[in-house]
């Protein structure tokens, strides 16, 4: 088959393509973009012409808009076209945003799977119609080797880092005056790589033995795909008291300065542990509710870290939290009276005495309470002790 290309005639190689069915293609399914056996001709035809283009450079890096009219919306480009040192890609159009990802090899088959129905990229575009067009590089790795440098790249859940195009074509797009100042003034010396990127680079680096890489067009979604979502309450008015929450607050100064502390810190994570406070159970029993935020807001100086915070408020995430006070109550009120005491509040260790009394065997309970009195007393160092009856009445 001869096509026209500019002013070049080219002969293109014939392929054998499969004849379209009404099974292979229902009504309404393929909204516009061909059906699936066109889909993959293309991307076999892309693969031929793609190591054609190769063998004529030698591996070298090469435009795709040199060889090719239109890419397939998954496919190969040569590893020689990204530079590690830099993050940069000379391949795709300079309008075209380029990420890099890492993706265990296992799952490549089915991204591959699922980019087939994004549309082709239309190389003869225009700068300004590809621009907003993006596609992820995608270098595979073992299930072991993702797992093991998963902790290494910072930021794994942020956006990944854009390759940038190492051409710009200025001539293409310059005005008379930008010519005229390129003339004029130096060029600008390129920025030093912010540090975050090393790690990146180093992965990238191991990886261009590989003599291809994958790449997949990005689709566009209404919002990132790492943007986390809003926590939702969805506790029934049965189980949520946030009026008598606010009543304590009313009466209790310190909590309320305290509840004020953690929600004044910035973490989704921790909003959602807050709200918790409302439930009945912290409400009905306000010494263990003063206990845990006792513990999560600190004392006086600085606010407390969010990772800090949020450890202390776990425990509310524990449907069981409440009730080893509760059987420690019916074996000693004295001892109950004792827990409840503005002494062990302000300790915030009423969380920690309540798993050790839901943790000990029920019939070890009264000496465990017994156990308790003599540890919680005044001038006793509360948390060793709670430590030494773990290791007494729970472990072996």
């Amino acid at each position: 088959m001869v096509a026209l290309r500019g002013n070049l005639v080219e002969w293109v190689d014939p392929f054998l393509v499969r004849r379209e069915t009404g099974a292979e293609r229902p009504a309404g399914m393929d909204f516009g973009f061909g059906a699936r056996s066109l889909r993959e001709a293309h991307l076999l035809q892309y693969q031929r012409h793609l190591a054609d283009a190769m063998n004529a450079n030698n591996d070298q890096a090469f435009l795709a808009t040199s060889y090719l009219d239109a890419l397939p919306p998954v496919g190969q480009l040569p590893s020689a076209a990204l530079d590690a040192d830099r993050l940069t890609q000379r391949f795709f159009p300079p309008a075209i945003d380029v990420e890099l990802s890492f993706i265990p090899e296992d799952e490549l088959t089915a991204v591959i799977e699922e980019s087939l129905l994004v549309p082709p990229i239309d190389l003869t575009a225009g700068l300004d119609q590809l621009s907003g067009t993006g596609v992820v590089v995608l270098i595979p790795m073992t299930r072991s080797e993702f797992a093991a440098n998963r902790a290494v790249l910072p930021n794994w859940d942020a956006e990944s880092p854009r390759l940038r195009p190492v051409f710009t074509e200025i001539k293409a797009r310059a005005t008379p005056r930008d010519l005229l100042l390129s003339r004029l003034f130096s060029p600008v010396a390129a920025p030093v790589p912010p540090a975050e990127e090393e790690p990146w680079r180093q992965l990238l680096r191991n990886a261009l033995g590989r003599r291809l890489l994958w790449y997949v067009r990005r689709r566009h979604l209404p919002i990132p795909t790492n943007v986390a979502g809003a926590p939702v309450n969805a506790d029934s008015v049965t189980i949520s008291n946030p009026r008598g929450l606010i009543e304590l607050m009313g009466t209790d100064v310190s909590l309320a300065e305290r509840i004020g502390r953690l929600r004044a810190i910035d973490a989704p994570e921790l909003n959602g542990l807050t709200r918790r406070l409302t439930e009945r159970r912290f409400v009905d029993n306000p010494a263990l509710l003063r206990s845990i935020v006792a513990r999560a807001a600190g004392g006086e100086g600085p606010a407390p870290t969010a990772a800090a915070a949020v450890s202390a408020l776990a425990p509310t995430t524990d449907p069981a939290l409440g009730k080893g006070l509760a059987l420690l109550a019916k074996q000693s009120g004295v001892l109950a009276r004792t827990l409840n005491s503005d002494r062990l509040v302000e300790s915030g260790a009423l969380p920690d005495v309540d798993r050790l009394a839901r943790d000990v065997p029920a019939g070890r309970l009264r000496e465990l309470a017994t156990a308790l009195r003599t540890a919680v007393k005044a001038g006793e160092n509360i948390q060793d002790n709670l430590v030494e009856l773990r290791r007494k009445f729970v472990r072996p």
